[in-house]
């Protein structure tokens, strides 16, 4: 490639409104989000890891689930009892 070819700048076809966005924002956003989130994700797993989860007499038999469409199906005023693994 030939250096005179940005003898004028970067071409205004490439210049948008997100060209100057910091790392951040836009569409080169910034690995180091992703990574912190799938760090926090780790560290709730590692945490959750350590207790056991049981129904107790509050628990519905029946669960209901939330209208809607959902990826993830929550159920609505669920109890459950929890206990540290020794």
């Amino acid at each position: 490639m030939d250096a005179s070819h940005f003898k004028d700048g970067i071409p205004k076809a490439r210049q948008t409104v997100i060209s100057f966005l910091h790392f951040g924002v836009g569409p080169r956003n910034y690995f180091g989000m992703h990574f912190a989130m799938v760090e926090m994700k780790m560290a709730v797993c590692s945490k959750v890891q350590k207790f056991r989860f049981f129904p107790i007499k509050e628990t519905l038999d029946n669960l209901r689930f939330q209208n809607g469409f959902q990826l993830v199906l929550q159920p609505i005023h669920t109890m459950l009892g929890t206990e540290l693994y020794q």
